[in-house]
């Protein structure tokens, strides 16, 4: 909605075969405007077609175009030739990927909610890439990029389908055998898990505690983690040398400083080391459960919700 304030044509939801239907009609007439998953502004109003469109098998998506033939970007008002994302695979040594869409969790603070809320059927939005196609894009960009150091999934929850991950883990070990790293929700590790993955190159694992304080977690973020269970799985993962960064969120309403306080060095000490410590800040997302709930309570205003508010 605010996008449509300067814009023709914005998607919501998944845009790769939208934007396929706009450049096909582009080149042979003129385009419509019922293409699904699209507002549309025609004559001063905004058409607003339903969220219907969902990529069943993500295998039939083509790889990424890792060439910089033919690109081209706007920095600064000046038009330069280049992908940057290619630019930056190149300077920094390391190829980001994802082989899930959608996340099986429903944390109250996370912008997935709204996201989930958008389409009828859930269990439609919860897919996965094979294995066989992930390792076969990394294959590509070892090819293509022979100084590339390290791989790293953006996948919220990596493990959420262990047998996916064994058979990804073998392959990948096989096949690439680059140091590793990733998200997760620690929770569902075991250590069969971890080590299928370090025996494949994990180094690095990135996990959001996001409350120092055990009752946060599980009241108001709706993240059923006990201290003693994420311990537990810290530890595992210090046995086998990897290294994790902590995400913790401040600035939640309910958390007075403090509590805060006390809760941080009753939990940040425990932590085996070394670590490290990555700390963000509460962004009240528009629609999600909590924004909701803060509202309703008062606790803050519609001048806080991101979009309206600039501090993001």
């Amino acid at each position: 909605d605010d996008c449509m304030l300067f814009a023709d044509i914005c998607c919501a939801g998944e845009g790769e075969e939208p934007l396929r239907l706009i450049l096909e009609q582009l080149r042979h007439g003129p385009l419509s405007t019922d293409i699904p998953n699209c507002y549309f502004k025609k004559d001063g109003k905004v058409i607003k077609n339903p969220i219907t469109y969902v990529r069943a098998n993500l295998d039939d998506l083509p790889p990424p175009d890792l060439s910089g033939k033919n690109k081209f970007h706007i920095e600064n008002n000046k038009l330069i030739a280049e992908d940057p994302y290619v630019t930056h695979i190149e300077r920094s040594g390391v190829y980001d990927f994802k082989a899930f869409r959608g996340c099986p969790y429903r944390c109250t603070y996370c912008g997935n909610e709204a996201i989930w809320n958008t389409y009828s059927d859930r269990k439609a939005f919860l897919r996965k890439r094979s294995v066989d196609n992930v390792i076969t894009e990394l294959e590509n960009v070892v090819r293509h990029f022979p100084t590339i150091k390290s791989i790293n999934s953006f996948d919220e929850t990596f493990i959420s389908d262990r047998k996916w991950v064994k058979e990804f883990a073998e392959k990948y070990a096989e096949a690439i055998h680059l140091p590793f790293s990733c998200d997760m929700y620690i929770t569902q590790a075991t250590e069969a898990v971890i080590k299928d993955l370090v025996k494949a190159g994990l180094t690095e694992i990135s996990v959001g505690i996001e409350s120092f304080n055990e009752e946060i977690r599980r009241t108001v973020y709706k993240r059923n983690q006990k201290d003693s269970t994420l311990l537990e799985k810290i530890d595992l993962f210090h046995k086998y040398n990897v290294t994790i960064g902590y995400d913790f969120i401040l600035d939640n309403p309910y958390e007075t400083g403090k509590d805060l306080k006390s809760f941080f060095f009753n939990f940040i000490l425990k932590l085996p080391r070394p670590g490290e410590v990555n700390l963000y800040s509460l962004g009240h997302l528009p629609e999600t459960v909590l924004t909701e709930r803060l509202l309703g309570e008062g606790l803050i205003s519609e001048s806080d919700v991101v979009g309206i508010s600039d501090k993001g």
